[in-house]
């Protein structure tokens, strides 16, 4: 069996010139190779160390689960830590969730409001079924316990920003 090797991709400068991956100015026009551009979110996640999460998850969520838990189920992390959770819309940290295919990081959509999470939540204890017939976007191990956790979650993260912005003077 032979090994797979990664290739190197070529870039292109801005005058049009492609480059090979090793050369760090362009052949074209000389000028040297722009940096990568990262997301904004992910500037977030590295300038912020994972203890200042982990404070802010029990500020938010404290009252409700043990420092460095889960702010949706309270589990403490199993051998790797939990994933940072943040609203991508604000960067605002929301904290802590279970990690994993089926932890609770992964059954919250990028997009989701507080709002939406109640009404999902609402929907799947009523009919099940017809709210995944409704929303195909939402992920098929999302139980109606789950989704109650998840907009208890979020109503615990809104309530902290909303109490942190009429205290500030």
């Amino acid at each position: 069996m032979a090994l797979k090797t990664k290739t190197r991709k070529s870039w292109a400068c801005r005058c049009g010139h492609r480059n090979e991956p090793g050369h760090r100015k362009c052949r074209g026009c000389g000028k040297q190779k722009p940096p990568k551009r990262v997301v904004a979110h992910k500037r977030k996640l590295a300038t912020v160390g994972y203890q200042e999460w982990e404070r802010t998850s029990f500020d938010i969520h404290g009252a409700a689960f043990e420092y460095g838990a889960c702010g949706v189920c309270g589990r403490m992390p199993i051998g790797n830590r939990h994933d940072r959770d943040h609203d991508h819309e604000t960067g605002n940290i929301r904290g802590l969730a279970c990690t994993g295919q089926f932890g609770c990081n992964a059954m919250m959509p990028r997009r989701l409001t507080t709002s939406r999470a109640v009404r999902v939540a609402s929907l799947l204890n009523r009919h099940r079924e017809d709210a995944l017939a409704l929303a195909p976007y939402l992920p098929r191990d999302l139980t109606p316990e789950r989704a109650s956790q998840i907009a208890a979650y979020l109503e615990r993260v809104d309530a902290y920003y909303d109490q942190r912005e009429n205290s500030v003077p």
